[in-house]
């Protein structure tokens, strides 16, 4: 019977070499800087930062204020009277007051480039007041106007022969077109006296 081979000890594992690992540095503790006696707190300069500019703020504010209080009211008294007129209005029935609406959403919407000429006019009589030269704000108004009134008027023309196509574009119901129709032609006679009423108005507010 042959004899059993001797055992196999295993190697030792060979030694690894330090150069593939970087060196260990210890860390460094952190130390903490005392507060100076003569730097506020964080907190402090930022509540004090915060009310001087809420007092600037306030400040800016009334002088805004103080600025457009006469236009404030102007578009108060107009927005008032219009809500007095749609009061009046209801007292002629459902069908009376949506048919001016019709024509009013209407000719708001005409209106809105004549609102750009009379702007800048109002602009152009700020800019040349503020230049010292009068004499080109009072043209510049006249330009305005003249333009306005042309453009206006024109639109008006469509407005006055094409009322009723334009109202029934909006609402089937015969009396309800009617009172649209009526609305429309008689408020589209005055849009002349609108364009020039608009622009000297403008030229009041660009004054100051």
């Amino acid at each position: 019977m042959a004899a059993a081979p001797p055992p196999v000890s295993a190697a030792p594992p060979a030694p690894l070499a330090t150069s593939q690992y970087p060196p260990i540095i210890e860390a460094t503790p952190l130390t903490s800087t005392p507060p100076r006696a003569d730097i506020p707190a964080a907190s402090d300069a930022g509540l004090t930062a915060a009310r001087e500019s809420l007092g600037t703020a306030i400040d800016e504010l009334a002088t805004i204020l103080r600025a457009s209080g006469s236009g404030i009211a102007q578009m108060l008294i107009a927005m008032t009277s219009w809500i007095g007129l749609f009061k009046i209005l209801a007292l002629f029935g459902s069908a009376a007051l949506a048919g001016y609406t019709i024509a009013v959403r209407v000719i708001i919407f005409a209106l809105m480039p004549a609102w750009g000429l009379s702007n800048a006019g109002a602009t152009l009589v700020g800019q040349n007041l503020g230049a010292g030269r009068p004499d080109r704000s009072e043209e510049a108004v006249r330009i305005a106007a003249r333009y306005n009134m042309i453009f206006l008027g024109i639109v008006g023309l469509v407005f006055v022969v094409l009322a009723g196509p334009i109202a029934r574009l909006f609402h089937p119901d015969p009396e309800v077109y009617a009172y649209a129709r009526r609305a429309l032609w008689v408020i589209s006679l005055a849009f002349p006296l609108y364009a020039a009423g608009m622009c000297y108005g403008g030229a009041f507010n660009g004054a100051g």
